[in-house]
């Protein structure tokens, strides 16, 4: 009778980690499922290469209303396009450059301006179309990099390779100066423990600190014997 008692404990206790193994399962299924439902993910428009353009290099930027802004490499004149996406009901509305509503539109160039390393650019509404003014334009030793941002104040931020003290790019400010812009580097990359190659434009936010990233730089690895790069802030 014992040796039998204790066969029905092994087997009940068995059974119990089944239950509990089973139970477990369970759950998991139960989470997984609900965590999996719990993002979206949506094409908001899908380029064609005809008028909306085609091969978005940059990232976007949003105003108040919502709306996204951002620019394509080619298409319309061959070297690019500006485009507007807003939300109307349940779908995404794309217009080009020349739909756009009014207010002025700031973004580099990177081949551009007398010694060929870019210029930061303005797009004004005129007349039914758009002006072009140059604001800077970059010496031989830097070319502009991703999108930019404005402050509070109207000032521009972004940033560049192959400028700076040691020519391993900088993070930049222009502000209105009279009928002009100044230029002003906020920071020179060192290629060492702070990175090099800045190529992403930075973001602001509501203190003015700002944010980014380098491709290169930081701390080296065997995957990587030029360093994998950083993310930075500067502090007012």
């Amino acid at each position: 009778m014992f040796r039998s008692d204790v066969g029905k404990r092994k087997a009940s206790g068995v059974n119990l980690a089944i239950a509990f193994a089973a139970l477990a399962s369970a759950l998991v299924l139960i989470f997984g499922s609900a965590l999996s439902q719990a993002q979206s993910f949506t094409v908001l428009h899908n380029f064609t290469g005809a008028g909306d353009g085609a091969n978005p290099v940059g990232g976007l930027i949003a105003d108040r209303a919502g709306r996204l802004y951002g620019s394509t490499s080619g298409v319309f004149s061959g070297y690019g396009s500006v485009y507007r996406t807003n939300e109307v009901g349940s779908n995404w509305l794309f217009n080009p450059l020349y739909d756009f509503g009014p207010g002025n539109l700031y973004g580099t160039a990177s081949t551009e301006g007398p010694a060929g390393s870019g210029t930061v650019f303005e797009l004004s509404p005129s007349g039914g179309g758009w002006t072009y003014t140059v604001l800077y334009s970059f010496p031989a030793d830097g070319y502009p990099q991703g999108n930019l941002v404005m402050d509070s104040a109207g000032s521009l931020y972004g940033v560049a390779g192959g400028c700076g003290r040691y020519r391993e790019g900088c993070v930049w400010k222009l502000t209105r100066s009279g009928n002009g812009w100044m230029f002003t580097s906020l920071y020179d990359f060192t290629g060492r423990g702070d990175g090099w190659g800045p190529v992403g434009g930075p973001a602001l936010d509501a203190s003015g600190n700002l944010f980014g990233t380098t491709e290169y730089g930081g701390l080296q690895d065997p995957a990587c014997p030029h360093g994998c790069g950083v993310v930075w802030e500067i502090t007012r």
